[in-house]
């Protein structure tokens, strides 16, 4: 699969998709909700967003709500992406213990995914034993591996020289993705990866989108969900020599994401925003989430999703 993965997939956009869900009742009254995935929404979203020519797509990812995803849903999100989506396909395979890990990471495999993204939470979330715990996943799976690095959501760091010895020791392990938001920190793990050739480093804080390009690093921003043109066209003007154009495409973001950069909701979950101005440009079914909202949550989430969804028609998106 290492084959099918380009240079301008190393450093383009891949787009962690949220999870369309579809919901049903059972018991009394209806009340005990179930979610499934909705598969016809998920399609149409895959559709979405490479109609704008991004180098991937990313399921199972922290956008995508990952975390309350059962192990079938997320074997079923994996399904659906290789069978609608015609870019390459990031499989995120973290489970809740290392040996869910591991069978979710065999089942990409098998399933055809081109990269499986692992976040250190549950199984282990030390530095010390990492090497040891991604030793064990890849003397069983053969897929090209992404570390994931997350310090918000698993309370842990991983430091630069760790992921420089994971990298080295495990031929399938291809890069990280980091989303601490510390510029030193991707820097220094884009130096690592020069100790093995073709490794690959993605951003996954948005607000440094437009640097880690120009620097050679990929960008994973949930906002392509909404705006996949604009995330894209950065790239493709980076390539293009076309600084300027990159400029415009960096405002234009900012100004789309002011609308919700200081809310609870883009700090911690961008999943109800992101959903509902999905819903509201008619590209899924609708837009529920398995966190339930506070009334106040909820009218925030439709004040803010309609001012969102009007900045965008005002650009032609």
């Amino acid at each position: 699969m290492l084959e099918t993965i380009t240079e301008n997939h190393k450093k383009g956009i891949v787009v962690p998709l949220i999870t369309p869900l579809s919901k049903s009742s059972n018991g009394k009254n209806g009340k005990n909700l179930e979610f499934g995935i909705d598969t016809n929404s998920f399609g149409n979203l895959i559709r979405y967003v490479e109609s704008e020519r991004v180098q991937g797509i990313f399921v199972n990812s922290t956008t995508g709500e990952f975390y309350d995803l059962s192990m079938e849903q997320k074997k079923k999100s994996i399904d659906i992406a290789k069978a609608k989506a015609k870019t390459l396909v990031f499989a995120g395979t973290t489970g809740k213990t290392l040996q869910e890990t591991v069978e979710l990471t065999k089942y990409a495999e098998k399933r055809g995914a081109d990269v499986a993204v692992i976040m250190p939470f549950y199984f282990y979330p030390h530095n010390r034993g990492l090497p040891h715990v991604m030793k064990e996943i890849t003397s069983q799976a053969k897929i090209p591996i992404l570390l994931y690095n997350n310090p918000h959501l698993t309370k842990n760091d991983i430091k630069t020289s760790i992921f420089k010895r994971i990298l080295v020791e495990n031929k399938n392990v291809i890069g990280i993705k980091d989303s601490s938001g510390e510029w030193n920190r991707l820097m220094n793990y884009k130096e690592a990866a020069k100790h093995k050739k073709g490794s690959m480093v993605f951003q996954g804080d948005e607000s440094l989108i437009f640097e880690s390009i120009i620097y050679g690093c990929g960008a994973v921003p949930s906002i392509a969900n909404i705006s996949p043109q604009c995330c894209a066209q950065m790239w493709y003007s980076h390539i293009d020599g076309e600084t300027a154009r990159m400029g415009y495409y960096k405002d234009t973001l900012n100004w789309i994401k002011n609308s919700f950069r200081d809310t609870y909701f883009y700090k911690n979950n961008t999943a109800p925003i992101i959903k509902k101005v999905l819903k509201l440009k008619g590209i899924i079914n609708n837009e529920d989430i398995f966190k339930t909202l506070s009334k106040e949550e909820t009218k925030r989430v439709e004040e803010e999703s309609h001012e969102i969804k009007s900045k965008l028609e005002r650009l032609g998106k």
